[in-house]
């Protein structure tokens, strides 16, 4: 795994036996599997030559654990003494028994998830250093001289409700209205996901925010865009940052599960790829985001349809994208491009014409600061309802 954010999900998820990656994984190798992080294939209590001859141990590490340059630092190829049970199979004399060696002797399978971000040199010697008996990537972006052996396209999303469409994308005149227009699109879908729960599949959407960088004189950041949000009354334990710095989201692993309250969630680049929770229905990103690529992994982060069923009210079966871009076109046609990239056709997404809400009044001091409002439902309905059916009628007529 590339970051520590998908490492923490992946291990949760295949340690869960309810998930569904680890019951198809228990129905595969008839219950015999053990999953483990570094800290337990350290300390060898997870890992034996009887469990890994009769069974499956699948072990979730990050880059940063194998790819360095000085090796000496690295605690998987110190001396290992808690693994001495695996000093007959190793080959070669003298070999210190440490982590990597025992790994190397047993020709894993390795899986590479974020596989665009493993091709550098160190990279490569990192895959090479496993001693790997096949290496499986996993990425949306391959590369062009990569081995392609599987492909899911929109289309096979699309028929599994996989995927959350249309894409209905607005452009502001300015980021006050961009702001106060995702709070009141969040709110609504909030109260209509309410209205219409179906097997607790969707009851708290949540409204990614995209922050500029910190760089001087920038007041789009994500500091004062926290301060925005609790100053529109905002409760502070609803919202959380996630950035190179800050990862207020480690506090709640499970954004899905009850308890949790978030329901926005700040962010520059962090979350730009493999972070993954299907309830983020609304990107709003207050940057001049001009990169291709940053925009396809952003955008990926609002497209997933939660449990995977479509709900009776459209709305909820709906992404949507806020900018203010003073680049706007450009970004709408990376926003296009990231979409066809991925698969989907012209037909799965549309432009708003005006903006999803009334503006928001807003106070000349201090900076980005809000007042109270009230909202008319009615244009927010209307232009959801329009964008809905003109994406159904495409469908069937494509159909």
């Amino acid at each position: 795994m590339p970051s520590k954010s998908i490492f923490r999900q992946t291990l949760q998820s295949l340690q869960n036996p309810d998930h569904p990656y680890r019951q198809k994984l228990n129905q595969l190798f008839q219950n015999r599997v053990e999953v483990i992080d570094k800290d337990k294939l350290l300390s060898g209590a997870s890992l034996d030559p009887e469990s890994v001859r009769k069974g499956l141990v699948v072990c979730v590490l990050i880059y940063a654990s194998l790819r360095a340059k000085n090796k000496d630092d690295r605690k998987l190829f110190q001396e290992n003494s808690n693994l001495l049970q695996f000093q007959n199979q190793l080959e070669g004399e003298g070999l210190d028994i440490s982590a990597m060696e025992v790994v190397k002797s047993l020709r894993p399978v390795v899986v590479v998830d974020e596989s665009h971000n493993a091709t550098s040199d160190l990279s490569i010697e990192m895959l090479k250093n496993l001693a790997p008996r096949f290496i499986l990537d996993l990425t949306a972006t391959p590369r062009p001289q990569s081995n392609i052996i599987s492909f899911v396209d929109a289309m096979a999303l699309k028929l599994e409700n996989m995927v959350k469409l249309p894409v209905l994308v607005y452009n502001h005149s300015d980021r006050a209205d961009l702001l106060a227009n995702a709070l009141g699109l969040r709110r609504k879908l909030e109260q209509e996901a309410i209205a219409g729960e179906q097997n607790g599949a969707l009851y708290r959407p949540i409204l990614l925010l995209q922050a500029q960088p910190k760089t001087a004189g920038n007041d789009q950041t994500f500091a004062e865009i926290k301060k925005a949000l609790v100053h529109a009354g905002i409760p502070t334990r609803e919202v959380a940052v996630k950035t190179a710095e800050i990862d207020e989201l480690k506090a709640w692993p499970d954004l899905q599960s009850r308890d949790c309250p978030i329901r926005y969630i700040i962010t520059v680049n962090a979350l730009k790829e493999g972070w993954d929770c299907s309830f983020a229905y609304i990107l709003a990103s207050m940057a001049n985001k001009s990169s291709p690529v940053d925009v396809e992994q952003i955008l990926g982060r609002v497209l997933r349809l939660p449990g995977a069923k479509k709900h009776a009210n459209p709305a909820l079966n709906t992404s949507y994208v806020l900018t203010a871009s003073a680049q706007f076109q450009a970004t709408l046609q990376n926003i296009v491009q990231a979409l066809n990239r991925s698969g989907f056709s012209e037909k799965d997404y549309r432009i708003g014409q005006t903006p999803v809400l009334p503006s928001l009044q807003i106070v000349s001091e201090p900076q980005l600061s809000f007042l109270p409002y009230i909202q008319s439902e009615d244009s927010l309905t209307s232009e959801i309802e329009s964008g809905v059916q003109i994406f159904q009628q495409n469908e069937s007529e494509n159909t």
